[in-house]
């Protein structure tokens, strides 16, 4: 990928989702996002972070590989093990009370019957899909899933298709959630505790691979 584009992680200061449909330049992105990862980069710089907000390089946690072959755009991140993700260098706070937003795009969720983690704190998960299920929920603690109201990739889970999900936490009202632009569920804030995050695509530990690709 090109630095000026951002089909990618983004982690935002903002409780207003960063929808889009096709790669968006940095110029379009909120003035305090805290850091942009392009997962584009060689082997000995695995992620970036972006022109404003706060540096958290991130590292390789499993087996994860960069490379070109049916990426978004640029390289994209093949989470080639149920172990594979980025993990984070140092945690990079969320602000819980005055709203965030995370946004990932995927393909192909992984087909283990566990629990498949997109984001991860450190008490809870802030996206995961379900156990031996493709709804889409958070988890309190390591098991304690919740349901993002009906919100579920039920047609696109493994459709060969880049998708786009952007979890928003609206500041005293509700968590929301976006699949390719579109809200599919909401839940209650009061049962979201973790205010930081510690890696993506996986759990911090690792066995919870999200899908085949990320970027």
């Amino acid at each position: 990928m090109h630095w000026s584009v951002a089909p990618l992680l983004l982690v935002a200061l903002v409780g207003l989702p960063a929808i889009r449909a096709a790669p968006v330049c940095t110029a379009l992105l909120p003035g305090n996002y805290q850091v942009m990862y392009t997962f584009d980069n060689s082997a000995s710089d695995y992620a970036n972070t972006g022109t404003t907000g706060s540096t958290n390089v991130g590292a390789v946690l499993g087996n994860p590989v960069f490379n070109a072959t049916n990426a978004f755009q640029g390289r994209s991140v093949f989470l080639t093990t149920v172990g594979s993700g980025i993990l984070l260098s140092g945690t990079l706070s969320l602000s819980v009370s005055s709203g965030f937003t995370l946004s990932l795009w995927f393909r192909n969720l992984k087909t283990q019957a566990a629990l498949r983690t997109a984001f991860r704190g450190a008490t809870d998960s802030q996206l995961a899909v379900q156990t031996s299920t493709v709804n889409l929920g958070f988890v309190i603690g390591t098991s304690t899933f919740n349901q993002y109201s009906s919100a579920t990739l039920t047609g696109i889970s493994a459709d060969n298709k880049w998708h786009h999900l952007v979890v928003v936490g609206a500041s005293s009202i509700s968590h929301l959630l976006y699949v390719d632009g579109v809200l599919a569920g909401s839940y209650g804030r009061s049962s979201f505790v973790t205010q930081n995050l510690l890696a993506v695509g996986n759990h911090n530990s690792g066995s919870q691979a999200f899908a085949d690709q990320i970027d």
